[in-house]
């Protein structure tokens, strides 16, 4: 059972890992989210030094990208 366990979690780290790969492929300096960000994810877009906020409304998200004139991706 343990070997099980220990495979889902590699598995799941490959994917969070090739997702942040994604993501890091437009040189972002900052992510901003309307919904939550794991763990394993921020530690890897820190590891890259970048910064994230989560959680954020969707209204205050159009207004930061309107007044920075930021791309925004949906994923």
């Amino acid at each position: 059972m343990c070997g099980v366990r220990r495979r889902i979690l590699q598995l799941e780290e490959e994917m969070v890992q090739e997702m942040c790969s994604d993501v890091l492929r437009v040189k972002p300096d900052l992510v901003i989210t309307e919904k939550g960000v794991s763990d394993l994810a921020q530690h890897f877009l820190m590891k890259a030094g970048v910064s994230v906020i989560r959680r954020l409304r969707k209204t205050d998200n159009n207004r930061i990208a309107r007044y920075y004139q930021y791309m925004c991706m949906y994923m």
